[in-house]
Order: C-alpha cells, then sequence, then structure tokens
C-alpha cells in the first residue's frame, strides 16, 4: 500500500538487500528505481554516503527493511538519524520495514523510524518477531492523510481481516505480553544462533557469516564456484533441506538460513546442508 503515494516516473531509492516486491512493483508502476546496497565487509551496513549522493530533488521515497532481512543487520542511533536527514533535506518519503524490530538479539530494541520523521511510513506485522503468521494481521504507521490514501487502495483488495485475528492480536499486542513474546522468541534465537555458529567454524573452509544483530535469519556466505538458486535446488531436491538463495537479493554466493524452527528440524538440516556440500565441493 505504500505505492499508492507514487507515480509513474517518480524515483524512488532503495536500501538493498530488502523485500524485493517492493522494487520490483514499483518498476511495474513506471517508477525509477535507485539501488544502494549494503555493505557485506563492513558488518552489513548501508553505505550512507552512497545514499546521500543517490537521493536527489526528484526523489519521492527512500525505503530500507530495518532491521535487516536478511542479513540480520541493525543501525545504530546515529546512522538511522541520518538516513532521516537525508530523506529530510529533500523532502523525500521515508519507509521503512520494520517486521523484524523487537527481535533484536542483544540490547534494547531499536528505535522506530516514525518516531524520528514525520514523513516515515511504516510496515509491520505480528508474522516475524512475534512469531504469530497465522493471524495474518500488519499495519501501517505515518501521517493520517498517507493512511487514508493507502486504506482506500486496501479496500479494493482486502476490505477486512479475521475478527478472532484481530481479538488475539489487540491482546498480544499489550506491552506485558507482548514483552513475553518477544522474550521467548530471542531466547529461542539466540541459542540457534550459536547451533549456527558453532557450525559455521566445523565448516570454515565452505562458509562463513557475519552474525545476524536481529531477525529469524543468517545470511551464509559460501566459499565455492556454485549459482545460489542452483545450489538450493540441488539441497531441496537431494536432501530434503529448503533454503533461499542470495540471488533472489541480487546477492549470488550468499544462501539464508531460518534460525527460528526448533533445534530439532534445525540441527539435522545443517548437517545435510555439511554432508553436501563436503561431497561435492
Amino acid at each position: 500500500m505504500v505505492m499508492s503515494l507514487l507515480d509513474k516516473g517518480d524515483e524512488i531509492v532503495v536500501l538493498t538487500p530488502n523485500y524485493l516486491q517492493i522494487y520490483g512493483w514499483a518498476r511495474a508502476l513506471g517508477v525509477v528505481v535507485k539501488v544502494v546496497e549494503h555493505d557485506g565487509d563492513n558488518d552489513w551496513q548501508p553505505d550512507l554516503d552512497a545514499l546521500d549522493a543517490a537521493v536527489t530533488p526528484a526523489t519521492k521515497l527512500i525505503t530500507i527493511c530495518h532491521p535487516n532481512n536478511p542479513t540480520g543487520a541493525v543501525l545504530n542511533g546515529e546512522s538511522m538519524r541520518r538516513v532521516v536527514e537525508i530523506a529530510a533535506r529533500h523532502g523525500a518519503y521515508l519507509h521503512a520495514d520494520e517486521v523484524y524490530k523487537g527481535s533484536e538479539l542483544d540490547g534494547p530494541e531499536c528505535e522506530s523510524f516514525r518516531d524520528l520523521y514525520d514523513n516515515a511510513i511504516v510496515t509491520n506485522g505480528l508474522s516475524k518477531a512475534m512469531a504469530l503468521p497465522g493471524l495474518r494481521i500488519g499495519w501501517l504507521a505515518g501521517r493520517a492523510d498517507d493512511i487514508y490514501t493507502a486504506w482506500q487502495r486496501k479496500d479494493y483488495t482486502s476490505i477486512t481481516t479475521s475478527a478472532i485475528s484481530e481479538y488475539v492480536a489487540e491482546r498480544v499486542l499489550k506491552p506485558e505480553l507482548r514483552s513475553k513474546i518477544l522474550q521467548r522468541s530471542k531466547t529461542i534465537l539466540n541459542e540457534n544462533l550459536a547451533l549456527l555458529a558453532d557450525w559455521i567454524e566445523a565448516n570454515s573452509d565452505h562458509v562463513s557469516l557475519i552474525p545476524p544483530k536481529a531477525g529469524g535469519m543468517a545470511f551464509v556466505r559460501y566459499h565455492f564456484e556454485a549459482n545460489s538458486t542452483e545450489l538450493v535446488h540441488r539441497l531441496r531436491d537431494e536432501k530434503r533441506v529448503l533454503l533461499l538463495p542470495g540471488d533472489v537479493y541480487g546477492m549470488d554466493g550468499f544462501f539464508r538460513v531460518g534460525i527460528g524452527s526448533p533445534r530439532s528440524h534445525l540441527e539435522p538440516g545443517l548437517e545435510r546442508i555439511s554432508d553436501y556440500i563436503r561431497a561435492n565441493y
């Protein structure tokens, strides 16, 4: 629904990797898309100098996934404010996908861009950090007139959600219960990240990882010649392991591992991956 703010010929800047439907949909609408990459050699931080250079008076919107999917990177407060300053200087909207906010693996929950910038539009929901995808509840936060415009578009696609889902969502978002659910998620993620870190170390001749700071995934780099989509398909067909290839984010040479599943699923899955890699590379 953020796309309701854009018209053909408008310009947006996408901080990648990001949720790919954003710039795929934008291009389909005839929007001019610029891409600024996160830096895998700098703890997956976005290149803010490159962002500053990319944004012009013609830029209608900047979009970022924060905490980031698939890298798990989190910006510090200074970097968040610089992104806001760049957007504000050009009068651009700032869209932030904050669906992993609350899943920080260590330290406090990061700020919301909505609290830092009046022209920020935030998307969030219960499917990721809150681990309640079955409710199918999400939301936008922004200026009242922008939300009204998006709401008009939504009425043509999905007028309402389940009343039961809304009833449950209202309760799980109360501060005490939200905190309890997020702490459960963090415990599971930290335990699984430790398991993944041990696996990375044991297979360091083939794979490496910049550990995620948030979220339910890890973006693993592999050090052998293989297209990531082809590799993931072979692992699915031959080892019954499901991963996401890096090239769907425009970043071949990586695959995304989900770390939110039970240990009883993750551990044998990792063993199957290493068995396949060692046998073939």
